[in-house]
């Protein structure tokens, strides 16, 4: 079965995408697609709605799941640099049979999201009667200028969603990905060699992560990627969800009074799971001290200078008992994670 949908701005039909998919696609492909049609981000978060009810689904569900109808509308709310975004696909035709890819976009006009402002002031500016204001605001934003004599171009477009989309299968296939992770900020190196399949979710590696580094998950801790602390909400993604290859770079922060920043660097990406969803492979210097007060406490307690806190000793580093601890952080959160899916 294939659909030819009508993707736009919500409120702003002007700038808009004609396309055909195939429901065999994966929703999530689907959905990154569209946002990418529209110069979004791949990497950002967005939710899929119907009605105002979100759209719940998993990486391995199609969009034969949706069982979409003549004249369904989905909105797709999307967080574009900290702007917010709506966009709107209705289903213009169903037809018997799959297109040749399975996502095509076939047509479009307006160039997409802009990166500097949000939809609804791009709206104001486009439908305002005032025209003295709009000149006055587009003079003032220079770069609203070049936003707007920006055009579609149907051949660019397309091969960026067929490009993606190669991108995709390769980036989505069970992977296990090996990271060089080290304290952020420290004179000494505290570092960790990890290996971590891309199917583990980005909550349990950032905990796993932490626990490595000795740290007791006793405070809040997200992931920043692309020098963007992330939402929230990515915590409850799969790893895979940050596309990343050799070379790719991230932080994961703990505790922000002490601030503890781990950077991330992906050195090797094999094809396949490992046999552990995470194993420390090896590592150099003690790891962090809780509430320490951040890396200039840390110096006082590794120097014995700390009244607070006994002396430790820098160079201890235990492989096999933190791996003991890991497994444990492990255990308890998949066991956490099969109770929520079943309640």
């Amino acid at each position: 079965m294939s659909y030819v949908i009508n993707l736009y701005v919500s409120d702003i039909k002007s700038i808009n995408r004609t396309v055909v998919v195939n429901d065999n696609i994966s929703i999530q492909l689907f959905v990154k697609s569209l946002i990418l049609s529209m110069n979004g981000s791949t990497r950002n978060l967005y939710l899929l709605e119907k009605s105002r009810d979100v759209v719940e689904f998993d990486d391995s569900d199609d969009l034969s799941m949706l069982n979409l109808k003549v004249g369904d509308i989905y909105t797709i709310e999307y967080n574009y640099d900290d702007k917010l975004w709506n966009l709107e696909f209705v289903v213009l035709e169903k037809n018997e049979g799959f297109n040749i890819k399975k996502i095509e976009i076939l047509d479009g006009q307006g160039y997409g999201i802009c990166q500097s402002e949000d939809m609804f002031f791009i709206k104001e500016l486009i439908y305002t009667k005032n025209k003295k204001w709009r000149e006055n605001i587009l003079d003032y934003y220079k770069t609203l200028n070049k936003y707007f004599n920006l055009k579609f171009l149907l051949d660019e477009v397309s091969k960026l969603i067929d490009d993606y989309g190669k991108l995709y299968e390769e980036m989505y296939s069970p992977k296990s990905i090996v990271m060089n992770v080290s304290l952020n900020g420290f004179d000494k190196e505290i570092k960790r060699k990890i290996i971590v399949n891309n199917n583990i979710l980005i909550d349990k590696f950032c905990r796993a992560v932490i626990v490595s580094m000795q740290g007791e998950i006793d405070h809040l801790y997200t992931v920043k990627f692309n020098k963007r602390l992330s939402d929230e909400n990515i915590l409850d993604e799969k790893l895979s969800y940050l596309e990343l290859s050799v070379g790719s770079k991230f932080k994961v922060i703990y505790d922000y009074g002490d601030n503890w920043q781990f950077n991330v660097r992906v050195s090797k990406v094999n094809s396949g799971f490992y046999d552990k969803e995470f194993e420390i492979l090896s590592g150099l210097g003690y790891g962090i001290v809780e509430d320490c007060g951040g890396v200039n406490g840390l110096n006082a307690v590794f120097s014995g200078e700390s009244c607070s806190f006994d002396p430790y000793d820098i160079n201890e580093f235990n492989l096999d008992e933190l791996q003991q601890h890991v497994d444990k952080q492990m255990m308890v959160d998949n066991l956490h994670q099969e109770r929520s899916e079943y309640y």
